[in-house]
């Protein structure tokens, strides 16, 4: 495992037990209409609709989408397989991007 890894994953369970996380594309996509998502975090393996879809709901709040990992490592991570991860706290969010700032990722 690299060390940003190391970093990002104690952050994001870290983020999970304060109830700072949403998972699932319903659940978040509803979060972000109500303006109480910071950072979208998709896995890579997202299916081209999906990540269309949550485009359309994140377009015009200027919400960051990190594009990072695969759905089987979140059902390791979270147990709940999902492709969509919403962080709910500035904080959490501002730590976790400014990791990602240093972390290649996929878009689309």
């Amino acid at each position: 495992m690299d060390s940003i890894k190391e970093k990002i994953i104690p952050l994001l369970q870290l983020a999970m037990k304060a109830k700072k996380i949403a998972l699932g594309h319903d659940h978040v996509m509803r979060l972000v209409q109500k303006k109480k998502v910071f950072l979208l975090i998709v896995a890579s393996d997202l299916s081209k609709n999906s990540y269309q879809s949550v485009i359309k709901y994140t377009d015009k709040q200027h919400i960051d989408i990190v594009s990072w990992e695969n759905k089987d490592f979140y059902f390791q991570l979270f147990g709940k397989y999902t492709g969509i991860v919403g962080i709910l706290d500035k904080n959490f969010s501002n730590g976790i991007k400014k990791l990602f700032s240093n972390v290649s990722t996929t878009s689309y």
